[in-house]
């Protein structure tokens, strides 16, 4: 009896103090993002591992076929390229190796551009695809359930990653990561607002944590994915993850309270309803375009220093470091202040920041001349970040009566959105104008949309009623003047005239 006493007092205790659950939330937000992006040096050479392994025992048995060798010694003898991406000429080829051997070999090579891009946008298309129902998941269950189950499901695609052993695998263990990803945003961050709403500056603060933690995920996931591979071997740093979450997944219950639900609307607010108000279709438009940035950088900077720069793979890595440390800090700290600072300006400084960021990028002469144009874009990210998630709960809270699950998914759809666009159209546009135009064009549309920031000062501090369809937001309140409104004559003006 005294133990279960001392147990309930314990969950209790911990449960109650929002403390516990707000870092096990963060943790896991994390963990996600690391496992997102410790794939990115990974992917490549595992890709062209399975491809190479795929090849080489189909030669096997058209070489048994033919006599030359049998099929046993043909499998003991592993060509030294299939465990390399820098030779795509296999050791075992001799000069009287016919050339249909040989093409297969470099397809893979020729496949790898195309299927390392297909791989890593296929959980992002799938966060595209999942977000609204997953919101709508969490109205219904909770943040508890969705935010648990979806824990469970990042740690079986983490899992699969350790240990796939075709490509198949890999692109069900990428997709399976999406799904489990969309929730864990998604619920995590509904959860904080719920536990955070009657306190404006510390749900800033919170909200400004989480998107340090999406930036440390990010920094640490490429490091420690290329170390532990190139050390210890492909399972490792999946590993490492995979024990995080199985941390956090027994913790979930302990932390989490699990009967939070979010406040029921009296209109019941759909997902449509948000995307079509003005102010949403506005915010989203300018993270998107400020995601963009970042999104464009980080995929056509490492191309442009090798070929331009000739920087070495080491280098390459380091470049994204101050990104990183100024995403971290500036996150919190306008988080905190952005509702003191006016939301509408911080946003409008974090647009300026990137354009001028971004528009630096083709004038470095050196790799060490990026370091002042990074930190400027990881500010920019930061600022950026922070102010849409506390202006995106403003309008839920004012119009939608907390409709925080559908803030959220907002929110991750806009940041999937970039990435997915980002991804698929970098090749043909840098293909076609080079990096500098594409880096200063996407500046100057940047640029061109900061003004817009100014209509966000127009947001409601206070909750009120949901402007009718036909009325525009944007512009002040003005209603139509009516006979109510205008002074009535008195009686006797009214017999006079009458009479009269």
């Amino acid at each position: 009896m005294p133990s279960s006493i001392s147990w309930s007092f314990c969950m209790g205790f911990f449960r109650s103090n929002r403390a516990f659950s707000t870092a096990l939330v963060i943790i896991v937000l994390i963990a996600n993002e690391t496992c997102m992006t410790a794939v990115l040096p990974v992917s490549p050479e595992v890709l062209l591992k399975f491809c190479y392994r795929n090849v080489y025992r189909s030669l096997c048995q058209e070489v048994a076929q033919t006599g030359l060798f049998n099929m046993s010694e043909c499998l003991t003898e592993q060509p030294e390229s299939y465990h390399s991406t820098k030779d795509v000429t296999p050791s075992y080829t001799t000069s009287s190796t016919p050339e249909p051997f040989l093409a297969p070999l470099h397809d893979c090579r020729e496949r790898l551009s195309f299927q390392n891009g297909l791989f890593l946008a296929t959980k992002f298309l799938m966060r595209i695809l999942l977000t609204v129902p997953t919101s709508s998941l969490v109205d219904k269950v909770g943040p508890f359930l969705t935010f648990f189950f979806s824990t469970l499901l990042t740690l079986a695609a983490c899992l699969m990653m350790g240990f796939a052993d075709s490509i198949l695998v890999l692109f069900l263990s990428r997709a399976l990561h999406g799904i489990g990803g969309t929730g864990v945003e998604i619920a995590g961050i509904s959860y904080l607002a719920i536990r955070y709403q009657d306190d404006e500056n510390k749900k800033g603060f919170v909200f400004g944590l989480v998107i340090s933690g999406f930036a440390f995920g990010t920094l640490i996931g490429p490091t420690l994915g290329s170390v532990l591979y190139g050390l210890v071997g492909q399972s490792a740093p999946f590993l490492v993850i995979s024990a995080v979450l199985i941390a956090s997944v027994v913790f979930i219950p302990i932390f989490m309270p699990v009967d939070i639900r979010p406040p029921l609307t009296e209109e019941g607010s759909s997902a449509l309803t948000l995307i079509m108000n003005p102010y949403t279709i506005l915010v989203s438009v300018l993270a998107l375009m400020n995601t963009m940035g970042m999104a464009y950088a980080s995929a056509t900077l490492p191309i442009w220093l090798r070929s331009t720069l000739h920087t070495p793979d080491w280098q390459i890595g380091l470049i994204f470091i101050p990104t990183s440390i100024m995403h971290v800090i500036s996150g919190p700290l306008i988080g905190y202040w952005n509702k003191k600072l006016k939301r509408w300006r911080c946003m409008f400084v974090g647009v300026l920041a990137m354009a001028i960021g971004i528009s630096t990028l083709p004038l470095a002469h050196g790799i060490w001349h990026l370091i002042p144009s990074m930190c400027i874009i990881g500010f920019a990210i930061g600022t950026v970040d922070s102010t849409v998630m506390g202006i995106m709960y403003r309008i839920v809270e004012v119009w939608y009566n907390g409709a925080h699950s559908l803030a959220a998914a907002v929110f991750v759809f806009n940041f999937c959105l970039a990435y997915t666009i980002g991804t698929l159209t970098t090749g043909f546009i840098v293909g076609y104008i080079g990096f500098n135009w594409t880096m200063w064009s996407l500046s100057i549309a940047i640029l061109v949309s900061s003004p817009f920031c100014l209509l966000l000062s127009r947001i409601p501090e206070e909750k009120e009623t949901l402007p009718s369809p036909d009325q525009d937001v944007l512009l002040p309140n003005c209603p139509p003047e009516t006979i109510e409104d205008k002074p009535q004559p008195s009686l006797d003006e009214t017999i006079r005239l009458i009479k009269g």
